[in-house]
């Protein structure tokens, strides 16, 4: 009779957590957020989430287009992404429990510089255009990335370069500038790949000598 005694109560106690706050990021470990001339040499941006409750569905917009959603697996925190276009980029992100975050900045992806190829040097031997005998002509060229409207600002270059003669490599450096010796008489292609595989030519004659004659 006492289990339907409308005096008896019973109490319990419960414990309600609420997780920290979802946050999303997005960023590239050496800043770069310039896309590659071809795909493959494009930098990863590391998309990251913090707080609410996993797994994790990171999703990515262009305006109000979703490029794409990516799912990740119960303890994982980031994934990496390849944009494929220039623009600014939204990332967002939503937790098991359906709650949702999104970068409070625009995240923009650049275009990459354009590249020149330019006589450099101050030695006559260095950029001997017309006075070539045997194999000892020497052409020095110089890298120079133009930047546009939409490239990436702030301090960042485009090497390493791979340097290439006639369609075939030469060497691969660092540095802008390279001398290239032991050049014939002939028509000559030369040809600079940076880090984003972006790519210019030029083409130098080198001739032979002026002779006179006299009679």
């Amino acid at each position: 009779g006492e289990l339907n005694n409308a005096n008896c109560e019973i109490v319990r106690t419960f414990t309600i957590t609420e997780p920290t706050q979802l946050q999303v990021t997005a960023a590239n470990a050496q800043g770069d957020v310039t896309l590659g001339c071809t795909p493959k040499v494009t930098a990863a941006q590391l998309l990251s989430a913090t707080g609410g409750t996993k797994p994790y569905t990171f999703a990515i917009y262009k305006g109000n287009v979703t490029i794409t959603t990516i799912a990740l697996n119960a303890t994982a925190t980031n994934t990496s992404f390849v944009f494929t276009q220039t623009g600014n980029y939204t990332i967002g992100v939503t937790d098991a429990n359906g709650c949702k975050a999104t970068t409070a900045q625009a995240y923009k992806i650049y275009e990459p510089k354009v590249l020149q190829l330019q006589p450099a040097g101050t030695s006559p031997s260095d950029n001997n255009f017309c006075s070539v005998t045997g194999n000892n002509g020497k052409v020095t060229l110089k890298v120079v990335a133009i930047n546009g409207a939409n490239t990436q600002p702030g301090a960042y270059n485009n090497a390493p370069y791979i340097f290439k003669h006639n369609g075939s490599v030469v060497t691969r450096t660092y540095q802008d500038t390279y001398t290239f010796a032991n050049l014939g008489v002939a028509t000559h292609t030369f040809e600079v790949i940076d880090k984003y595989g972006c790519t210019t030519s030029t083409v130098v004659r080198l001739n032979k000598p002026l002779t006179s004659s006299t009679g």
